[in-house]
């Protein structure tokens, strides 16, 4: 199995307020490479990629390796990486920032439990916060893992993560900012199919989750715990979802949780 992610993070000047993208990376269709991945402008936000790999210590230390440049790059302006689903932004600075910025321009993601794609319908111009997320991408190449080509099986698979990471995750970093972003983004069940088709993995199917926030690269230590629980319930996919039909109201006890924080705590006891 190959893990990747595309987390984002916020910049915030010396006095904690946030910064558009645009301060740091001009132009957006620009990407700062190296041997380790790529960080770019995200609309308001700034994303890094570190390059897949099969194992979860690796794609840590690259995703180390590329906060360190970026935060070096960053620290030229006088400005700071934050990690933090949600940010409180100056709409008035937003006329003059470029076109992308000024917008939220995330595609649709599927629910795990309705298999319905869901579209947040906000006005970025009027919208005070910004939110951003702590995306977590597993695929794989091998054609006998057919699961994860399929919408109803991978969303299976994102419910068992709800239970499994998802959960322990939102008690562990619980706090006003993430069930902010919840309203809106990162919900329980929040997912997306992906096709990749790069030099590394060609034609590798997969499936992305997109609940977790930035939070999870607080600590190498969270991260990789994060992505070993990930590739732990996609190896063990057949034997876990078995479980996961047998309790209907667990799923959906856990999935107010997440959203909400409510029984969260209970729900890991």
């Amino acid at each position: 199995m190959i893990l990747g992610a595309d987390p984002e993070f916020f910049l915030v000047n010396k006095r904690g307020t946030a910064v558009p993208a645009h301060r740091l990376f001009r132009d957006k269709t620009k990407k700062h490479s190296s041997s380790r991945g790529e960080v770019f402008r995200d609309g308001f936000a700034i994303e890094l990629n570190p390059i897949p790999t099969g194992c979860r210590e690796v794609l840590v230390y690259s995703m180390y390796k590329l906060l360190c440049s970026v935060t070096t790059r960053a620290a030229r302006y006088g400005l700071h990486i934050r990690a933090c689903p949600t940010i409180r932004i100056n709409l008035s600075t937003m006329t003059r920032a470029p076109r992308d910025v000024r917008t939220f321009g995330c595609d649709g993601s599927l629910d795990a439990y309705s298999l319905e794609e869901k579209h947040p319908e906000i006005d970025a111009l009027t919208h005070p916060l910004r939110y951003a997320g702590g995306h977590m991408h597993i695929s794989s190449d091998n054609t006998r893992v057919t699961w994860i080509r399929s919408r109803e099986q991978a969303a299976e698979f994102i419910r068992i993560l709800d239970d499994k990471l998802g959960l322990p995750f939102t008690v562990l970093f619980r706090s006003p900012g993430m069930f902010a972003r919840r309203r809106f983004y990162g919900q329980a069940g929040e997912f997306r199919l992906q096709h990749y088709n790069s030099f590394l993995y060609e034609d590798s199917h997969g499936v992305e989750y997109r609940t977790p926030g930035p939070e999870i690269w607080h600590s190498s230590v969270t991260a990789s715990l994060a992505f070993g629980i990930f590739r732990d319930c996609a190896e063990r996919f057949t034997e876990l979802r078995k479980r996961l039909r047998k309790d209907t109201a667990r799923q959906a006890a856990v999935a107010h949780a997440i959203n909400t924080g409510e029984g969260a705590i209970k729900l890991l006891r």
